[in-house]
């Protein structure tokens, strides 16, 4: 059995390395594409977020004066262009994109702050534009600046300790050991590599070793083999299996490269550092395993059911969705969660790598998680094996 197990197992790696299709998902797309896709995006973050930073913003004033303190102070804002202007052409100037936003102060703002009394200002912007919320920060920050430097002066006016209205002061510090931006970034994006990428190689292999072998009518020659038909699902089987492993290793190694190559495009995504412990390797590689397992159970078990490829193409927007749903949920929830989580398909795993990014390590949780991916694909592909004994799901094509 073991002999034509490797038999059959050879057969489909070299059918597999022969379709590129395979070869690009497997291969080219996690460890060069992918990377290089979000290279991109952090490159267009950054120069976005440069572009704010060194703008030159236009900002309405109404009711207050060019010789206004407030807007005095303003002016010496370089990134800040104050024009005086009515409220309503302030609204049309706005809503046309060609005003960042609008200051309204009141006509007598001088001798308010003169006689000590309380100003109040409004600041309108647009809450859905990136320029507009940065000329609001920028004003907002400018405000807060003059307005501890007026209470400031103040207080030394009536000889009174400036620190009396600081009575505490806050110091934070970043934990030694802890995780960086970049650790928790990866550590929310790369289950959700691992598993595309995993899937979608499988997908590939698994519905052309037994779907699309149904459709080219070469599915009997091996059925008439002196195999037992157990073999042919397990060579079948690991041949799924190692596209899958091989996809999610090269998603690994292409993220993982990328945010710690230096490179000015993933700086974003790469701030505070990237690293990836020993440890942390072996867990995630630990739990790649079963899932890509799970896959290969799966994607066998639904190309063995479907008649041909494209019906088998068609059961691949439910499977996908459950696959990528739970990936996405690992994306958003906390590192921290309780140990049933670990039960869920895909999602257990997905956030067991994300805590071994943030150096969370909880041994009951992967162990639950990887027993459970086994089970489940253990299932599969003993639903696999029964159907492939059945000659009307084998020759219904």
């Amino acid at each position: 059995m073991k002999n034509s197990v490797l038999l059959i197992y050879f057969k489909e790696i070299r059918e597999t390395l022969r379709d590129r299709r395979t070869v690009f998902t497997m291969i080219i797309s996690p460890l060069i594409v992918m990377p290089a896709f979000f290279g991109l995006i952090g490159g267009f973050i950054s120069h976005q977020a440069a572009g704010y930073s060194h703008a030159v913003e236009p900002v309405a004033v109404i009711g207050a004066s060019a010789n206004d303190p407030i807007v005095q102070s303003l002016s010496h804002d370089r990134h800040l262009i104050l024009i005086p202007m009515d409220p309503r052409t302030a609204q049309g100037e706005m809503r046309s994109h060609h005003l960042r936003a609008a200051l309204i102060l009141p006509l007598n703002t001088a001798t308010l702050l003169k006689n000590g009394t309380p100003i109040k200002a409004r600041l309108i912007f647009d809450p859905a534009s990136g320029p507009s919320r940065a000329a609001a920060d920028r004003i907002r920050s400018d405000l807060q600046k003059m307005e501890r430097r007026i209470v400031r002066q103040r207080l030394l006016a009536k000889s009174l300790n400036p620190d009396l209205i600081t009575p505490l002061k806050i110091e934070t510090n970043v934990m030694k050991g802890s995780a960086s931006l970049g650790n928790m970034f990866l550590g929310g994006l790369l289950p959700y590599i691992i598993v595309l990428s995993a899937f979608f190689a499988g997908v590939a292999a698994a519905f052309d070793q037994v779907a699309g072998e149904k459709e080219r009518g070469t599915l009997e020659t091996i059925l008439v083999a002196p195999t037992d038909r157990r073999s042919i699902v397990l060579g079948k089987f690991l041949a799924v299996f190692t596209v899958s492993l091989v996809a999610g290793i090269s998603s690994i190694a292409g993220l993982v490269v990328a945010l710690t190559s230096g490179i000015s495009a993933f700086r974003f995504f790469a701030a505070g550092g990237v690293s990836m412990s020993p440890k942390a390797a072996a867990v995630t590689f630990l739990v790649v395993v079963p899932i890509c397992v799970l896959f290969a159970a799966v994607l066998i078990t639904v190309s063995t059911f479907a008649r041909n490829q494209k019906e088998a193409q068609m059961y691949l927007l439910p499977l996908s969705t459950a696959v990528t749903v739970p990936a996405v949920l690992s994306l958003v929830m906390s590192s921290e969660v309780s140990q049933p989580i670990s039960l869920i398909p895909v999602l257990g795993s997905s956030l067991i790598i994300k805590q071994a990014m943030m150096g969370i390590y909880d041994p009951v949780f992967i162990s639950l998680a990887i027993g459970s991916s086994t089970v489940y694909a253990g299932c599969a592909l003993w639903l696999a094996t029964a159907m492939f004994r059945r000659e009307s799901v084998l020759l219904k094509a």
